[in-house]
């Protein structure tokens, strides 16, 4: 029976790639043009965010997957007046086992934190 069941909804979970690379697709906010120095870099922020599927159930979206680990970076940020995060990447990566049957994906945001000078 159980053999049945697997053979049933083994394609349920199969996520095509291993690894993708994403890039933003919203418009930014704030266009800021950094050929003076007029800044300087404080540090470099990763949000990481994973989502676990089995049998092609459970986790978020793609979308959501990516939101929820940009929204993780801009916590661990801690921005203040006059602060900004810039080059934002992201890689989402899947981890399959047993054609599908489990799915791990992880998305990590990283960005880099500037203060303006005055």
């Amino acid at each position: 029976m159980c053999f049945i069941f697997m053979v049933l909804f083994s394609g349920c979970g199969i996520v095509s790639g291993f690894n993708k690379t994403n890039y933003p697709t919203e418009p930014s906010q704030t266009q800021v043009i950094l050929n003076n120095k007029n800044f300087r870099v404080i540090k470099s922020v990763q949000g990481l965010w994973s989502a676990t599927y089995v049998f092609g159930i459970g986790g978020l979206s793609s979308c959501s997957l990516y939101h929820s680990a940009l929204a993780d970076m801009y916590c661990k940020a801690e921005i203040t007046d006059g602060q900004a995060v810039i080059n934002i990447t992201s890689v989402v990566s899947t981890q399959q086992i047993i054609w599908g049957f489990y799915v791990r994906r992880t998305a990590v945001v990283t960005g880099t934190v500037i203060e303006f000078l005055e």
